[in-house]
């Protein structure tokens, strides 16, 4: 633009300025309204983002990150507004500039480039403002919102707020972190399978790491023979460790991360059917030291439209859980090996 601007001062006829007022009419409409979409639509991007952000900080009660959250979305919307502005007025003055007749164009193009500018000038001034309550926003949300690994580090033995946890205590803890074992709920067709990763064991590794299970599912008590009742049998939680491990399928290579495969038949796929899991291993083979984690499945993902059951299809990921739903019985651990496992899904 400066550019443009000093080839205008040094132009000595009137037919060579406008020809330059022209172009830069033209560019200004062209990359200003381009360049208000692209903000606009990247601003509500960010919008989106954030906001999940707010949410998480006020599910947690945590009200630093709530207020960085905050000073984000208002730096969003700032820029969502002025980009939505901007293109506006710049759509407004295309528009009348393609309604004047093609030889008069130029000129139109000519008077409108000033105006253009101003618009732009005005868009940049506020977008900056928008921009440093984002960054303002970021930098605080950064600083008071600490991940999984920052939190272990400060309640550690090195940390700012040391909790004087054991030696095996913080491993267990740095486990959870760095090593924590993942479960989906997989559709595929007509198999559905639960898929358990465990990032801290490889395949070959299986056996000296002591891989324990513990299984409960959920189901629906056999009615008693008697007069008829309208109401259903009481769901009841029975412990199946040893049935599950034996439909457990190892799928994973030998030096990959350890991962299984449970299938679920279609006869347990049912309204009442819940399962709980207890996995466990051995952070080393060397020590004694079991990590375990807890899942829950509850939700088959199938919807029912007119009788018709629809199975939904896909990955559904299980978040862990800090234990097994109260009330169980206690039962052992189930400690299942390779051998007694297929190595291929079928």
């Amino acid at each position: 633009m400066t550019i443009l601007q000093a080839h205008i001062e040094q132009m000595d006829s009137a037919a060579g300025k406008l020809n330059t007022m022209s172009r830069l009419g033209r560019w200004m409409a062209g990359s200003g309204f381009g360049a208000f979409i692209f903000g606009g639509v990247a601003a509500i991007t960010d919008s989106g983002k954030h906001s999940v952000q707010w949410t998480k900080a006020m599910a947690e009660g945590n009200h630093q990150a709530l207020a960085a959250t905050t000073i984000q979305i208002a730096g969003d919307a700032t820029l969502v507004g002025t980009n939505t502005w901007g293109a506006k007025h710049t759509t407004s003055i295309i528009s009348q500039v393609l309604k004047k007749p093609a030889e008069l164009r130029a000129i139109a193009w000519a008077e409108a480039s000033p105006r253009l500018l101003g618009i732009a000038a005005q868009a940049n001034l506020i977008g900056l403002i928008g921009t440093a309550l984002q960054l303002l926003g970021e930098g605080f949300y950064n600083y008071f919102n600490l991940d999984a690994l920052q939190k272990w580090l400060q309640a550690s033995a090195w940390g700012t707020a040391n909790q004087q946890r054991s030696l095996s205590e913080d491993w267990s803890a740095l486990a959870t972190v760095v090593q924590q074992p993942t479960c989906e709920l997989i559709r595929e067709s007509k198999r559905t399978y639960l898929q358990l990763r465990l990032p801290g064991v490889r395949t070959r590794e299986m056996d000296s790491r002591r891989l324990q299970l513990l299984a409960y599912q959920q189901t629906r008590a056999v009615p008693f023979p008697g007069p008829y009742n309208s109401q259903l049998p009481p769901r009841r939680w029975q412990e199946c460790s040893a049935a599950w491990a034996a439909v457990a399928v190892v799928v994973s290579q030998e030096d990959e991360a350890l991962t299984l495969h449970l299938p679920i038949p279609d006869v347990l796929q049912t309204s009442d059917f819940a399962l709980a899991l207890n996995i466990g291993y051995q952070l080393e083979a060397e020590r004694d030291l079991i990590h375990r984690t807890c899942f829950v499945l509850r939700d088959l993902r199938i919807s029912t439209e007119r009788g018709v059951r629809l199975p939904a299809q896909g990955r559904f990921t299980l978040d862990p859980v800090e234990a097994l739903p109260t009330g169980l019985s206690k039962a052992p651990y189930w400690l299942f090996t390779r051998d007694e496992m297929a190595t291929v899904d079928v």
